[in-house]
């Protein structure tokens, strides 16, 4: 027996040749007397199962070639078998001295077989087949709204379901979902939630395919946050009023915190501030809740809780109160009455604003520490606000009021100038602290010997002498609205 085998391309089919026990000569010796011209008869032996040629693993087709003769007349034999795989698998060639083979199959995919017996004279029968080999599963693809796996979806918005199958050898045989193809998927209820599709191929391959979605909790909004109602002060009530939500919530959780941190026995709407409070921020959280719904947090602005401050003393006033005196503000000490448990006190300079105001209005520009009286001052009482700004602490305000401003005390001096034995010129000068006008009379013994009226705080007396001898003259200013009356003695010779 003799075997010629051309290889083309990548060889993936076993051909199986007869073993020992085929008898090779077992046809019988032809009778040259009769032509044989009928060709030659090919019988497959095809797999079992699959689907219109497809197989989901390795299959083998074997063959049996005969050559009866023409009406039963003696036949010239078979002479040899060409053949020829393509597509998936790949091989060609010439069997000689045999009747019989097989082709196994294992490369994935749809190989075509074609076979042609030849007998000794020449008749020649072709034959094509093809084998398929379907190892790969069917593919799922999601579309839509759900070609993204752990999509999110609204509550209660409708999405439609959408899935196709595909397989691109033995072809899809069904594809089915847990919900209908179209139909919609549940988003009545938040969470998180799969579905399953279901590929099978003709020759049997599956494929569950899942994908994820997530449908969210409804969004609840605030409509108008909360505010505090109350005096920040230890021992007075807070009260949270005006939060509204958007949907109206089925029950609020209340929340009040401490400089950021949750209070966890306070869980109402009122809350009553406690001696550790003092000088903290308070502020309050009103949370709504809706079945299938977010919570929603409603956020009031903080207030601070007063600390006490107190003077241990009045705010004095040191300084005489006359036109052109100083008056300077004197703080007491200042300290917290009871500091709070675990509270450091605040040390170091405090601000301080001041405020003078003459008979209860505000003097221009009078704002620091000390004030100097002016002339318009006279008869006016003068009071001195100072009011402390120790951070962390409320402010304390005090106050301290000085009698009526008296008039500034004059200096007053005179000489004679000129003199005669009949009269003498005397030169008054009147100064002080505020704008020095008015009148000037000297008298000698009771009587008024002379006048003048000061211009720019000066004037000139001219004194006539009753006689002669030593004259003792009083010399008196008369004063004016901010400036007493002041007299002095000086003798004429």
């Amino acid at each position: 027996m003799k075997f010629r085998h051309l290889l083309t391309g990548l060889t993936s089919a076993a051909l199986l040749l007869p073993g020992p026990g085929y008898a090779v000569g077992a046809e019988p010796e032809p009778d040259p007397t009769k032509y044989d011209r009928t060709p030659p008869v090919i019988t497959l032996v095809y797999p079992e199962g699959g689907f219109e040629g497809w197989f989901p693993d390795t299959r083998t087709v074997s063959f049996v070639v005969t050559d009866d003769g023409t009406n039963g007349g003696v036949s010239s034999r078979v002479s040899h078998i060409e053949y020829q795989l393509s597509g998936a698998t790949t091989d060609q060639g010439v069997l000689e001295g045999t009747t019989r083979g097989s082709f196994t199959i294992t490369t994935e995919g749809s190989t075509q077989i074609d076979l042609t017996a030849y007998d000794g004279n020449g008749n020649h029968t072709p034959m094509r087949l093809w084998v398929g080999v379907d190892r790969t599963r069917p593919t799922v693809n999601f579309t839509g709204a759900l070609a993204t796996n752990g999509a999110e979806f609204a509550l209660d918005s409708q999405v439609v379901v959408g899935f196709t199958c595909g397989d691109a050898h033995s072809g899809v045989a069904s594809c089915i979902g847990d919900q209908a193809l179209g139909s919609l998927i549940d988003t009545s209820t938040p969470g998180v939630y799969a579905l399953q599709v279901q590929a099978r191929d003709n020759v049997g391959n599956l494929r569950n395919q899942l994908v994820t979605y997530r449908v969210r909790p409804g969004a609840m909004g605030v409509s108008t946050p909360p505010r505090l109602i109350g005096e920040p002060r230890v021992g007075a009530v807070l009260r949270a009023e005006g939060t509204a939500f958007t949907p109206t919530p089925s029950t609020i959780e209340h929340r009040w915190y401490r400089d950021g941190f949750r209070l966890d026995d306070a869980n109402g709407p009122t809350y009553r501030l406690q001696p550790a409070d003092s000088g903290a921020e308070i502020h309050y959280v009103a949370v709504g809740r809706l079945d299938r719904h977010a919570d929603a947090e409603a956020t009031s602005s903080p207030v601070r809780v007063s600390r006490p401050y107190a003077a241990q003393g009045p705010l004095r006033v040191r300084g005489k109160a006359q036109v052109g005196g100083r008056l300077t503000a004197v703080l007491p000490t200042l300290a917290e009455p009871v500091p709070p448990e675990n509270l450091v006190a605040v040390r170091g300079a405090d601000p301080v604003d001041y405020g003078w105001y003459r008979n209860g209005r505000p003097i221009p520009g009078a704002t620091a520490s000390g004030y100097q009286l002016q002339a318009s001052d006279v008869g006016a009482r003068i009071t001195v606000q100072a009011t402390v700004r120790r951070p962390g602490f409320d402010p304390v305000t005090l106050r301290a009021t000085t009698g009526r401003v008296a008039k500034a005390s004059p200096v007053l001096t005179a000489r004679i100038t000129r003199g005669t034995a009949r009269s003498a010129q005397l030169r008054v000068r009147v100064t002080g602290p505020a704008k020095v006008s008015g009148r000037v009379v000297v008298r000698a013994g009771g009587r008024i010997v002379g006048r003048a009226i000061l211009r720019g705080g000066t004037g000139t007396v001219k004194v006539t002498r009753p006689g002669r001898g030593r004259l003792v003259l009083q010399i008196r200013y008369l004063g004016n609205r901010h400036l007493s009356a002041k007299q002095r003695r000086t003798t004429l010779r």
